[in-house]
């Protein structure tokens, strides 16, 4: 039974998605219709799951269904969106040969046009939203009547040492200042500037110098929101967003096999157990692929004349699948454990602790059955290897 475990939990691929959290919202349909709900947090731009109570089946929706979708703060809207790809590239030429990343635009790459949910941050004449594609990268768009454009994201910051002026103007750079003998200070042409002086057809909008300003979302709010208040609209129309996350807790038990400890060769079966008690916290916003987790562990083995036990505090990161009947997940975390030998402390290590499992939905939980190799590091006194083969639930 063990090694059947041990089988199923290892041939699990490591997907890096995450567990179903769900939230009060309300939805917009095509034909205008306003429903009331729940809705998953899983956002991946082209997909909700969306469902009336939190005991009925969930329902996918994408952006040609809905017109928008309100989550707690949030709120996502159905937008034809036009942008392009972009590459990332090393400035060699950096301040005191230090390289610097750049973005530029991928030409042998047609633009994407793709209807898709888009965060809306700010809400005026001049609306502001966001944007996350496949590969993490994170677009912003300016709407102002009913056009949307891409704010093109602005290259870095580039300090250049003196002796590389020369090279430095062969590229295509802009706003050059010289600020000493010594360094020549350059910031690449800001395109998504260009972008709002075009859409709001005034390039003196802005109230400091262009090459004050950066590419963040708390830098394009305030600009687009400081047009919407020329315009009337009061604080600029700037939303309140929020990151839902839910933190789940879980409890599991198992059994222990015991594959190395120089003192006890083969340990009782009915006196080698496991017992966990964990939280997860999501770290990556919305989408919700990639969790914190903080867990308290205790494993005890014994044979007839020797007991031994070690409780311990972990800390470490999780992949899990959100889709299917049958979720897998991976982690790795590192603890600070007491190594107890018949009750009494002996030695105190760093283990760390590998674990793969599955987590079976079930209502508005999961069953967990997972199989954990611990430690991987040995400690000065005393070393030891073993395997727990637990069930628990997740909640």
């Amino acid at each position: 039974m063990r090694l059947l475990i041990l089988f199923f939990t290892l041939l699990c691929p490591f997907w890096t998605f995450c567990q179903d959290a769900y939230f009060k919202s309300t939805i917009v349909t095509q034909s205008n219709d306003t429903i009331k709900g729940l809705v998953s947090n899983n956002y991946d731009s082209k997909t909700f799951k969306f469902k009336r109570t939190a005991n009925t089946k969930p329902v996918n929706y994408n952006p040609k269904q809905l017109k928008s979708v309100t989550l707690e703060n949030n709120i996502f809207e159905s937008k034809v969106v036009r942008a392009f790809h972009y590459i990332k590239k090393i400035n060699n030429y950096g301040a005191n040969g230090i390289p610097s990343d750049y973005l530029e635009k991928d030409t042998l790459r047609p633009q994407f046009i793709d209807t898709v949910f888009v965060q809306k941050i700010v809400n005026g004449v001049a609306n502001l939203y966001k944007f996350t594609n496949k590969d993490g990268f994170v677009y912003y768009f300016v709407e102002k009547d009913k056009i949307i454009h891409e704010l093109p994201p602005r290259n870095c910051y580039v300090q250049i040492d003196s002796n590389s002026i020369r090279q430095m103007l062969n590229k295509r750079m802009a706003n050059l200042n010289t600020a000493d003998s010594y360094t020549v200070y350059t910031y690449i042409k800001d395109d998504y500037l260009d972008t709002l002086g075009f859409v709001f057809r005034d390039k003196n909008y802005l109230t400091k110098p262009a090459k004050e300003f950066k590419y963040t979302e708390k830098s394009l709010s305030n600009y687009v929101a400081q047009y919407n208040k020329k315009q009337g609209v009061p604080n600029g129309g700037i939303l309140k967003t929020s990151v839902n996350r839910k933190i789940f807790t879980g409890l599991s038990v198992g059994l222990i096999y015991l594959n190395y400890d120089k003192d006890i060769e083969k340990a009782d079966l009915y006196g080698s157990y496991a017992f966990k008690f964990f939280g997860l916290y999501p770290l990556r916003g919305v989408n919700r692929n990639l969790f914190a987790k903080f867990g308290i562990n205790y494993f005890t083995y014994r044979n007839e004349s020797l007991k031994k036990s070690i409780p311990s505090g972990s800390f470490g990161l999780r992949y899990a699948s959100v889709e299917g009947s049958v979720r897998p997940y991976i982690e790795a975390s590192i603890g600070v454990a007491s190594f107890n030998k018949n009750n009494r402390p002996i030695d105190v290590g760093f283990p760390m602790l590998i674990e793969a499992g599955l987590n079976i939905p079930i209502r508005n939980s999961f069953l967990t059955i997972s199989a954990t190799q611990t430690p991987v590091m040995v400690y000065k006194l005393n070393g030891y290897k073993l395997w727990s083969f637990n069930i628990g639930v997740l909640f």
